[in-house]
């Protein structure tokens, strides 16, 4: 399976690479002359490999090459099949690893949740104490605790998301 990759690297900016993944363990990179650059197995990918991500700020496939990140434009239908590919590989790495996504999900939750709850709890206490005066007073809303709260306990929920859908692959 081959995808098309638009580099940014400065320098390099605009030059058409390709990635293709040669069968179940190896990915390949091969430049604009079609050189192989560097082959990659799934070890390397599920590891090395940063993904476009919106909440991590990652516009672009970060590949390591020559010991350095370079950016790759891709599309979100190659970028789901790098997913398949990464969730493949924790699949085959057996139950552990598919178990280690799970840990990570609750020790998210476990992060956020109360985070959450505890921003919540100050916000709402100051406020409270703050209008039990006759002139009102001052209160602090903790805006930034409840919104890295919200943010883990958010990613864990998408790590139980991708820990069931992991282990409905392992099933198959």
């Amino acid at each position: 399976m081959r995808m098309t990759l638009e580099c940014m690297k400065k320098g390099h900016k605009k030059e058409i690479w390709e990635l293709k993944i040669k069968d179940e363990d190896t990915i390949d990179i091969h430049n604009p002359a079609g050189e192989l650059v560097d082959s990659f197995d799934r070890g390397a990918v599920v590891n090395d490999f940063v993904l476009p991500s919106f909440v991590q700020s990652v516009p672009y496939l970060n590949i390591p090459l020559s010991g350095e990140l370079w950016a790759f434009k891709i599309s979100k239908g190659d970028t789901r099949k790098i997913k398949q590919f990464i969730d493949q590989s924790v699949v085959s790495d057996g139950a552990d690893s598919i178990d280690s996504v799970r840990k990570t999900a609750m020790r998210d939750l476990l992060i956020g949740i109360p985070l959450a709850l505890v921003g919540i709890g100050i916000s709402v206490a100051s406020f409270v104490a703050a209008s039990g005066g006759a002139e009102g007073g001052r209160y602090t809303l903790t805006t930034g605790m409840i919104g890295v709260g919200l943010f883990w306990a958010g990613k864990g929920l998408y790590g139980l998301n991708r820990h069931k859908k992991l282990m409905a692959m392992s099933r198959t």
